[in-house]
């Protein structure tokens, strides 16, 4: 590998600080390029020498010149002596050497980073130029703080005895204190994905953690580390077959450390869970039962805080984010590297599997952040507590975590009647809370338990007029709804739109809302005329308040749409689904899941219209997008790999069908077990087309797999149940007349 790149000689530090200042620019947010890397390190190291230019590993008299990747796959360099490596490497030694560097990685000290590293002019020189952290890779800053703090490099390059620690981290003049003479040690904590930050960044963060800067601390930083792995940019099958073992190799020295730090600078800004080295680092944190933290700066501690009662929205969209991280959908600043982890990620555990693991850990993380937040409140500011309290439970319960949520809500009622009373309107806001807490679980009796007592608070208190009454008439009729009990919801869901119209007025998001909820349960009911007109007044709504391009006034054709399918009008459906189609692609693109619902509406119409040629091409627009968001192992890919083998049968392409429908039921087992009612319906449908094709044999096994499954789920006296039952029967029938 020939040394190109950056023409100027580099010979002392003010020329390093003009070299540098050329990447502190948006053109270069990764730091310079390779060569320009190499040709300053090779300057400053061996000004006297040439690199060979062998295609593989440099060698320069007096010294081998070996690359270490960090974990973005950015290069530093360490010069070790000839008389340590035997002047010219061969494929097969580099490879030993490289495994031998890896196998004990060491941390940084935190006292000495801090107060010896940080305290050196030229890293404050850095520092005051905003430097990130990538610039601490450079070798050649490295050798020039050699010489800074140890008296230089001889000219032939490092010392005879110089090993990689010596190089890189030196210890500080003796002062008598320990752990400043002895920089380097076994690391305590990983610190990921340091390389977007400036140093004063992150800084303020390692010292901003009490974990982090505790004297016993010795920090393996990603950017700015010794003894990563070294590999070259070469393509050979060698090299190939030395990346794939740095991944696991990469992986089984992360659950060493027993302890992985993420950096977030601020708690709204997730660029981190974007990168692909980023989540093979929590998954490898987490499959070792390692510790995982994410480190945040206290001021933005306290704005995360505040935003619990001023940004409920913003919180919630944190909370999605930490629990849809998709290895598939994130990217690498080398394209190879990521190309390379998928791949290892496919052939070892699967993406479904990883994405799982980490969106696990991270939202176990949030709920924990969000409980310690509970705990560390002032509780002598009662009212203040529970109101706290009450916002994480709504909180939680959006986020499914149904059971914290009705803790944190029984918190905030034993607080509020104490101080109230049980006749005051804040234990009513609580105990409609925890209505909605229950009903999301499915206890619908518990639900109109707790929504009853709001009720009568509030009818007694505020009126039966005011907008919060209005709010328990509306969730009494969907937990009514819910049950099966029709006449009564509508009857409720009629009570809270009266009120609504007369508080808020007819051109409300809350009155579209009430139209809505009366649309669907008549389209339950087949009630389609009146639910035509409900779901069009809803789009008048709509329309005034949001404008016609907007995700509300989509969802609105799409609830005319699929009324007038249910009529039997696919013609009229299919505009409509069209409208709703146009909206979402220009609001939230081609690519998003709501588009790809639309595709799968307008998918059926055709398919009802006879046109499965058409109908077959929309799913397959649909699976795309599923594919490419959540990746092939997901509910809702499965969902559309069985839409597709729904066509497929159609047309009477039962082989090609029955693998659909099979791709379906594995990814429905994979992530629900044995016992699931989707498990059940694919079980069916796949026996469906195995009769049809004459394998009655395959038919029967795979109906009684679905009836053992609806009989633990529903019992026997569901309708499904019995219906699949009468499959068997059928089959039955004719496995005995040889038909």
């Amino acid at each position: 590998m020939s040394a190109t790149g950056s023409a100027t000689t580099v010979s002392d530090l003010g020329n390093f600080q003009t070299w540098m200042q050329q990447y502190s620019n948006d053109k270069h947010p990764h730091g310079p390029p390779l060569e320009d890397l190499l040709s300053l390190a090779i300057q400053l190291c061996l000004q006297s020498e040439r690199a060979s230019d062998d295609g593989g590993i440099s060698n320069i008299t007096g010294g081998s010149v070996f690359l270490y990747a960090n974990l973005h796959s950015r290069l530093i360099l360490s010069v070790a002596s000839s008389s340590q490596n035997g002047g010219n490497t061969n494929d097969d030694e580099t490879n030993n050497q490289c495994s031998d560097q890896f196998v004990t990685w060491q941390g940084i000290h935190q006292d000495w980073f801090a107060n010896v590293f940080l305290a050196l002019p030229e890293v404050k020189q850095l520092m005051s130029f905003g430097c990130p952290m990538w610039f601490l890779r450079c070798a050649g800053i490295l050798v020039i703080l050699y010489g800074r703090t140890n008296g230089g490099l001889p000219k032939g390059g490092a010392p005879a005895t110089a090993s990689l620690e010596d190089l890189l981290f030196l210890p500080s003049p003796s002062d008598g204190e320990t752990a400043r003479q002895q920089p380097t040690k076994n690391a305590t904590t990983f610190i990921s994905f340091t390389g977007s930050y400036t140093i004063e960044q992150f800084t303020s963060l390692i010292n901003s953690s009490p974990e982090l800067a505790e004297s016993s601390s010795y920090l393996w930083i990603d950017t700015f580390c010794v003894n990563q792995f070294a590999w070259t940019q070469r393509k050979d099958d060698k090299m190939k077959a030395f990346k794939r073992g740095f991944m696991e190799e990469l992986k089984q020295q992360v659950c060493n450390i027993q302890a992985t730090a993420l950096l977030l600078p601020k708690w709204d800004e997730l660029a981190a869970l974007k990168q692909i080295w980023v989540i093979w680092e929590i998954f490898s944190t987490v499959e070792g039962g390692a510790e995982l933290s994410l480190v945040i700066h206290p001021e933005e501690q306290a704005r995360f805080e505040a935003s619990v009662i001023s940004n409920r929205e913003g919180i919630n969209a944190l909370y999605k984010a930490l629990g849809d991280t998709r290895v598939q959908n994130a990217q690498a600043t080398v394209q190879s590297d990521r190309t390379m982890i998928l791949n290892h990620v496919e052939s070892t555990v699967g993406c479904a599997v990883l994405n799982n693991r980490v969106n696990e850990v991270l939202r176990g993380w949030i709920q924990n952040v969000l409980s310690e937040l509970v705990e560390a409140r002032d509780k002598t500011n009662g009212e203040g507590y529970a109101l706290f309290c009450n916002e994480i439970g709504v909180i939680f319960n959006y986020n499914g975590v149904h059971d914290k949520a009705m803790g944190m809500h029984q918190k905030a009622l034993a607080i509020q009647e104490a101080v109230h009373g049980k006749d005051h309107p804040l234990p009513a806001t609580t105990y409609h809370n925890m209505g909605g807490v229950l009903d999301a679980k499915g206890d619908y009796d518990g639900a109109m338990a707790m929504y009853e007592q709001a009720l009568t608070i509030r009818e007694a208190i505020l009126g039966k007029n005011h907008i919060d009454t209005a709010d328990t008439y509306n969730n009494m009729g969907s937990v009514l709804n819910s049950k099966g009990n029709y006449d009564e919801a509508l009857v409720l869901y009629q009570k809270a739109l009266e009120i609504r119209e007369s508080v808020l007025g007819k051109d409300h998001p809350d009155v579209a809302q009430s139209y809505n909820n009366i649309g669907n349960l008549l389209d339950t009911k087949g009630g389609y005329d009146q639910a035509l007109v409900v779901f069009k007044k809803a789009l008048e709504v709509d329309e005034t308040v949001h404008g016609q391009n907007h995700p509300s006034t989509a969802t609105a054709y799409n609830n005319i749409a699929g009324v007038l399918e249910n009529m039997g009008d696919c013609d009229q459906a299919l505009e409509m689904y069209e409208r709703a189609l146009t909206i979402r692609e220009s609001v939230l693109g081609k690519g998003h899941p709501g588009t790809a619902t639309t595709y799968n509406n307008i998918a059926f119409v055709l398919g009802n219209k006879g046109d499965n040629d058409r109908s077959l091409a929309m799913h397959e627009k649909a699976l795309a997008i599923w594919e490419r968001v959540y990746g092939k192992d997901h509910p809702s890919t499965a969902t559309t790999y069985n839409n597709i083998a729904f066509v497929l049968k159609g047309k009477g392409d039962y082989d090609q069908a029955l693998a659909m429908y099979e791709k379906a039921l594995a990814i429905r087992e994979s992530m629900h077990g044995e016992n699931h009612p989707d498990i059940a319906v694919s079980c069916n449908n796949i026996a469906g087309v195995m009769y049809r094709k004459g394998d009655f044999d395959g038919a029967l096994s795979m109906f009684k797999k679905a009836l053992s499954i609806l009989e633990v789920v529903f019992g026997k006296g569901y309708p499904y149940t019995k219906g699949c039952l009468q499959s068997i029967e059928v089959v039955e029938d004719k496995i005995r007349s040889g038909d």
